[in-house]
């Protein structure tokens, strides 16, 4: 009878240790399914938060472009105005005078402005160019000049041009 004690102990032992096995697989495999569900999760918030920043990153990259466009010189006329003159014994000229507005806070070099006069036809009849040189940034340069040209002016027009630092 000593022998089939000893066998039960044994056979015991190995449904006890089958058990315990088992158990400690299902508890891994629930270890194992909620550590990729962690993985799968934070995966997901990184990527959210990844999107943010890149966002973020582009935001404040488009506000640094605006604020360095803002600073590049920005040359705006003001009260341009001209009068056509038909002297008697004299060939005829137009008078044109305005400012010249640097709205930004950089330097403006070489400032041109190029003057075009147009009969009614929309021929042009003459272009000069006024040369106002370096206007500082917030600051600005007034001009006055007379201009001879042959014909008859019906517009005249005005295009500023500049030279940047850069």
């Amino acid at each position: 009878m000593g022998e089939v004690k000893g066998g039960e102990k044994m056979s015991e032992r190995k449904v006890v240790g089958r058990n315990v096995s088992i158990a400690l697989g299902i508890i891994c495999i629930i270890l194992a399914v909620g550590l990729v569900g962690a993985v799968v999760n934070y995966t997901s918030i990184i990527a959210t938060k990844d999107f943010q920043i890149a966002s973020s990153n582009s935001q404040i990259t488009d506000k640094d472009n605006t604020i360095s466009s803002l600073k590049k010189a920005q040359l705006h006329r003001v009260n341009v105005a001209w009068s056509d003159h038909h002297p008697w014994f004299s060939s005829p000229y137009i008078s044109i005078s305005g400012t010249v507005f640097n709205s930004g806070s950089e330097t403006a070099l070489n400032v041109r402005v190029a003057v075009r006069i147009y009969d009614s036809r929309g021929t042009l009849l003459k272009t000069e160019e006024i040369l106002l040189g370096i206007i500082e940034g917030k600051s600005y340069k007034n001009f006055d000049m007379t201009i001879g040209y042959s014909g008859d002016a019906d517009s005249v027009t005005t295009e500023i041009t500049f030279d940047s630092q850069e």
